[in-house]
């Protein structure tokens, strides 16, 4: 930008750009204006672009809801008086009443996991480990799937946890390691064989019952490892839509999607803006390491690490650089890419499996139709 505006007009653009995309608006926008520009309104592109009517098409496809026939029509009025066009009212159908307990991701998440979780690791078994959420009321046991495994979680992966978070990871960590170690117990006495894949697996890895507090804390480790890391991408997703148009958006798109195949539909619809929102606030956020030698990190204003230096490493914000960038790139959340050679240390090699699930219940989410009672 040029410090004399004189030489070089600025042109301030306000309002929308109804155009069939961002990439569209950038080069129109560009080619018209060049170098007088300094910023762009962030618009309404694509199917967003009648935004007033979009909502309203979006609202009138609710089964609660039906158009006011006795009530006139709101009448959209230019500056010399002509109507523009009519907006037909809505209202609620005689009867219904939004059920504002239908739908909770946090409630829809600890049902989908607990049921993960028992297909693949026979846990929650219903007598040693239970279904359910995190509360505090969980500090006194039973142990509890999904709930206990994210904050022994974020006790280990957070740089720097505080008080409580450090009393509330230790003692979830104890009750979850001394559950699943009777539950192994259990298995052994009982020559019972595990129906879960991976439980299975790591029984097998370890035969004798002498490793049995080995195999639990395996265990745990492995969902511990898995968990929290899914779960809470989850809930920050939806939740962030939520609150945003763009559930409504999505739910409007994958509802015109001509893709008969339900993963082509969510790849289609749900996927890009599913990583960009991951990019965008990422759990973890943080994660810390510990230097074993000394070396320089970095080229650029490099810095000096020495043995036993403890390295905070800031996960949100190289993920939204990306995003920045342009660049899709969810594997920063996973300990990086798997799949390069060499790959990452902390690679996570379920990552396939993580995202796998994030995007199948994602799509579920979008695709599902709120509940009305009396509707």
């Amino acid at each position: 930008m040029c410090a004399d505006r004189s030489q070089r007009p600025i042109v301030h653009l306000v309002g929308s750009l109804p155009l069939p995309d961002a990439e569209t608006v950038f080069r129109t926008v560009s080619g018209a204006l060049g170098q007088h520009l300094i910023r762009l309104p962030d618009g309404e592109t694509g199917i967003r672009k009648t935004w007033i009517r979009f909502l309203q098409d979006v609202l009138a496809d609710n089964p609660a809801i039906d158009i006011a026939k006795d009530v006139p029509p709101f009448k959209f009025v230019q500056w010399d008086g002509k109507v523009v066009r009519e907006i037909p009212l809505l209202r609620l159908k005689p009867g219904a009443k939004p059920d504002p307990d239908a739908f909770n991701i946090v409630e829809v998440s600890d049902t989908v996991f607990a049921g993960i979780c028992n297909h693949w690791f026979d846990i929650p078994d219903g007598e040693f480990v239970k279904a359910g959420g995190f509360q505090m009321s969980n500090l006194v046991g039973p142990a509890r799937c999904p709930g206990d495994y994210t904050p022994p979680s974020g006790y280990i992966v957070h740089p720097d946890p505080d008080l409580l978070l450090t009393h509330i990871g230790q003692r979830t960590g104890q009750i979850l390691r001394e559950a699943v170690g009777k539950l192994v117990a259990s298995m052994r006495k009982s020559g019972k064989s595990p129906v879960g894949s991976i439980t299975k697996a790591l029984f097998e890895e370890f035969p004798n019952s002498e490793d049995n507090d080995l195999l639990a804390r395996t265990i745990v480790g492995v969902m511990m490892g898995a968990l929290p890391t899914i779960n809470g991408n989850l809930i920050t997703i939806v939740k962030t839509w939520q609150k945003t148009s763009t559930l409504y958006v999505l739910q409007a798109k994958l509802k015109k999607s001509s893709q008969s195949d339900e993963f082509a539909r969510a790849h289609e619809v749900v996927e890009q803006p599913m990583q960009e929102t991951m990019q965008m606030t990422p759990t973890p956020d943080s994660l810390w390491r510990m230097a074993i030698k000394d070396h320089t990190l970095g080229t650029k204003n490099p810095v000096q690490v020495r043995a036993g230096d403890k390295i905070y490493l800031s996960v949100v914000k190289a993920t939204q650089e990306d995003l920045r960038a342009g660049i899709t790139d969810v594997c920063p959340l996973f300990g990086g890419n798997r799949s390069v050679s060499p790959h990452p240390t902390h690679a996570c090699p379920g990552f396939e499996m993580g995202f796998g699930i994030l995007l199948g219940v994602v799509y579920g989410v979008v695709d599902w139709r709120p509940k009305t009672s009396g509707g």
